[in-house]
Parts: C-alpha cells; sequence; structure tokens
C-alpha cells in the first residue's frame, strides 16, 4: 500500500519542483490563456510549478492589477487541471483578496473559496485573508474601492473566516523582533491601524469594518449577525436593490426598457413579492 501511495503522490511532488519560466508566468499575469495551455501541454511543465518567489500559475493569474475576466478564466482552467489553491508561501486567496477592490466585475475570491482555499491560511507575517481584506480598507480612499474592500471582509466572514487570536500577525512585529513573538488579537490589530493611521478613525468604510467584526466575534458567527439591526453591512445591501426598483419604476413608466428575462418575470409581480424576491439576491457591489 504504502509504495501505491507514494507512486499517486510523486507527479504531484515532481509538478511542485519544476521552475516556472518567466515568459509563462508572465504570460498567467496577462491572463493569456493560449499561452498557459500551449507550456502546459509540454512534457517538462507542471501545473503547480513555482518560480524563485514559490509562486505558482494560479498565483499570477491572481496578480495582475486590476483582474479581469480573462484571469478568471484563466483560473477557472487552471483549477480544472488541478493546480492547488493551497500552495506557497502566499496563497493565491491573500493575492486575489489584494485585487478585489479594484477588480470588478471578476469574484476571484468566491472562485477560491469554492475550490477549497484555506480560508485561514497564515502568510509569512501571520496574518490571514480577513486581515489582508481590512488592511484594503486602509490603503485605499476610493468611496467604491472602499466598499468593495469591505464586500471582501463580508465574503470572507460569510465563508468562515477565524477573528480569534493570531490570525491578525504578532504583537511587536512593528518593533522588529523576530522571536517569542505574541499573536495580535482582533482587537489589538484594530487598534495598531488606528493608531498607525490617525486619518483612518474617521473614515466610514473603517467604522462599518470595525463594527461587522466586532459583531461577528460577538455574535460567534456572520450568520448570527447577519440580521442583527446593528450590522451596517444590510445598508450596502440595499443600495443594488434600490436600483433594481428604481429601474423597474422606469420600466413601468415607458422610459426604460430590459432585455433581461428575468427581469421582465420580476418587474411584473407585486411591489411585496419583488423586494422578497431581492431580499435573497447577494449583489455585487458595482
Amino acid at each position: 500500500m504504502e509504495d501505491t501511495d507514494s507512486t499517486q503522490q510523486e507527479p504531484q511532488v515532481l509538478a511542485a519542483t519544476m521552475a516556472l519560466p518567466s515568459p509563462v508566468s508572465d504570460a498567467a499575469q496577462r491572463g493569456d490563456l493560449q499561452a498557459v495551455k500551449a507550456w502546459l501541454a509540454r512534457p517538462s511543465s507542471g501545473i503547480d510549478a513555482m518560480n524563485s518567489y514559490r509562486w505558482t500559475l494560479l498565483h499570477h493569474a491572481c496578480l495582475a492589477v486590476p483582474l479581469t475576466v480573462n484571469h478568471e478564466a484563466l483560473a477557472e482552467y487552471l483549477l480544472s487541471r488541478g493546480a492547488s489553491v493551497n500552495h506557497g508561501d502566499t496563497s493565491v486567496l491573500h493575492c486575489a483578496v489584494a485585487r478585489h477592490c479594484i477588480s470588478y466585475p471578476t469574484d476571484m475570491v468566491g472562485l477560491l473559496l469554492r475550490a477549497g482555499s484555506h480560508i485561514d491560511a497564515r502568510d509569512d507575517g501571520g496574518e490571514s485573508p480577513i486581515a489582508w481584506a481590512m488592511d484594503e480598507i486602509v490603503s485605499n480612499r476610493r468611496d467604491l474601492w472602499l466598499t468593495r474592500a469591505l464586500e471582501c471582509v463580508v465574503q470572507l466572514l460569510r465563508h468562515g473566516a477565524s477573528l480569534a487570536d493570531g490570525h491578525f500577525g504578532f504583537k511587536n512585529d512593528e518593533e522588529g523582533f523576530d522571536e517569542d513573538r505574541e499573536p495580535r488579537s482582533l482587537e489589538d490589530f484594530l487598534a495598531f491601524r488606528t493608531r498607525f493611521w490617525p486619518d483612518i478613525a474617521t473614515n466610514k468604510h473603517w467604522i462599518d469594518c470595525q463594527a461587522i467584526v466586532t459583531g461577528v466575534k460577538t455574535a460567534g458567527s456572520w450568520r448570527a449577525f447577519r440580521d442583527d439591526k446593528s450590522n451596517p453591512w444590510r445598508a450596502y445591501e440595499r443600495v443594488p436593490r434600490k436600483a433594481v426598483l428604481r429601474l423597474r419604476s422606469l420600466v413601468a413608466r415607458k422610459r426604460a426598457t430590459t432585455a433581461n428575462p428575468l427581469f421582465t418575470a420580476l418587474f411584473a409581480s407585486p411591489n411585496e413579492i419583488v423586494w422578497h424576491v431581492l431580499s435573497f439576491w447577494r449583489a455585487r457591489i458595482p
């Protein structure tokens, strides 16, 4: 049995130790599916081949600025070929989270989570993707990007991202210590970011983010906190739903049209049914 298991694992180990040529990683970062397919057709290729940074093709597909539908299509293809979503020192999920706020209308984060990406993976600094998503609120200033960053925080919480101590780096990293590092709690993380960037304390998205993560931690899960009246995300979710209702009103008054058969059927329904249907719609932030 041991010989059989090692034989089955050998191709995966071999693929992971293959070198990823720069032209191929560059093609993946451009979202060039055909170039990547051509390389993978070679006997010397490997789906999880890595470059000197321990980044795979899937990493590079998630590293573009911004991510496009071409990168998402490439990622879907790589996953269909068996690419690992949990590989290297920084997970592909970390990379996708860092690009989420500027990459509408793609949903690379959702794609990776559905493929089994480890939601609480740590980078080499001890931070999980939820910490990276919260940092995107700190580092962005455009209102749309801030809302998209907050959307990513909520998306990770929906999938069960942990808010326990140890997912937010280490307390004394900012002091330059490498040994005996104490895991930073969520509360320490929020306080440190606010202290380091004082202006963020008055930013509405950061205030809402703090309310959401502390609310989820207190409630025990996103599901337990989701419908709480103190949940700020409920107001964000209503924005695209109200936009649909405005379109419905315009269509009814012959001032607009829609070619979408689903909207046509929905718009013909009574108000209470329309709003009930929209309450189940997890709208993407435009």
